[in-house]
């Protein structure tokens, strides 16, 4: 007899980030939710999907939220950089964890991410370019991570900027979850355009 959950996981293998964001949509039904509630959406003790919630966040409509692009990066700094490390199992500050984000605004926002990690879902292919996130290679995304975390904070009063480094971790964090090395080439694409155009503003302003 087949077990009709075996086509439930093997659909979920074949969306891993939309099955992120429908976990992310389970948690959502309060008034307000914790960032702790967020990640633990992700799976218990898994890096990767933790580094992808906060990026999904960030990405959506919620970075217009004061200081909530501010909490995401750190966030994303310090997953990446445990991940950088090696830890075995990811802990953050509750500082962190506590931060919580109103249920109408995060359901409203998780449903405009749902063509995003459908298209995501269909793009990625495993064993692209596998030098990019193999034992070795991954180190890179990880490392552009903790510089993509780091950088939200500093850029909060720049409108967009915190989304567009949030679609760059998510590009990392999606090529590290499919083990799609295209993936990190166009997080890294998405880094510099980003850096050139803020060089360029800067630059015209002095």
């Amino acid at each position: 007899m087949t077990d009709p959950n075996d086509s439930t996981d093997q659909r979920n293998a074949d969306r891993p980030v939309r099955e992120i964001v429908t976990r992310l949509e389970e948690r959502a039904d309060h008034d307000s939710v914790t960032l702790r509630d967020l990640l633990q959406a992700g799976g218990a003790a898994s890096f990767i999907p933790a580094l992808i919630v906060p990026a999904l966040l960030v990405v959506s409509p919620l970075s217009g939220i004061p200081f909530f692009s501010t909490f995401c990066g750190i966030t994303i700094a310090f997953i990446a950089a445990q991940m950088l490390f090696k830890r075995q199992h990811l802990h953050l500050p509750d500082l962190l964890t506590r931060q919580t984000v109103p249920g109408e605004k995060l359901r409203a926002g998780l449903l405009k991410m749902h063509h995003i990690a459908d298209f995501l879902d269909r793009r990625t292919h495993e064993g692209r370019l596998h030098q990019l996130v193999g034992n070795g290679g991954r180190i890179l995304p990880q490392l552009l991570c903790v510089i993509a975390g780091a950088m939200m904070p500093l850029l909060e009063i720049v409108p967009f900027s915190s989304s567009i480094i949030g679609a760059a971790v998510l590009s990392f964090a999606v090529a590290l979850l499919t083990q799609d090395g295209l993936f990190v080439l166009i997080g890294m694409v998405i880094m510099a355009t980003l850096a050139t155009v803020l060089s360029l503003v800067v630059g015209g302003a002095f």
